[in-house]
């Protein structure tokens, strides 16, 4: 789990390295924003460390995640299915083959599924 973040903006004079530890609550309680069940203690770093003195909100960070994890969400998942489906193949040509025997075949396979595009 993520236990610390470094924030690194124009309005920061040197970067700074925030324990996350305090931030999300022993119950896991939830707030709900755009769609999404926040930590609660999540939600109180955005909004009192993350946004402060950039003049937009916790609201207005989760909304756009929202909209980041709807248009990505679905490409994201074709990806990981197709990397799946590259290291079923690969998986499978190991069972078949010793790589320190055939180096250059074992490059040429990983170009022709695609792994490699050069």
């Amino acid at each position: 789990m993520l236990r610390t973040i470094t924030l690194n903006t124009a309005r920061r004079s040197a970067p700074t390295t925030v324990s996350l530890s305090r931030f999300f609550s022993a119950a896991a309680d939830r707030v709900s924003v755009a769609g999404l069940q926040v930590d609660s203690g999540l939600y109180e770093f955005v909004e009192s460390e993350l946004c402060n003195g950039t003049g937009k909100s916790a609201d207005q960070v989760f909304t756009s995640l929202s909209t980041l994890l709807d248009e990505f969400a679905p490409r994201n998942a074709e990806l990981l299915e197709t990397r799946k489906s590259i290291q079923r193949t690969i998986d499978q040509w190991h069972l078949n083959n010793n790589v320190n025997d055939k180096p250059v075949e074992y490059h040429e396979f990983l170009k022709e599924i695609g792994y490699f595009t050069a």
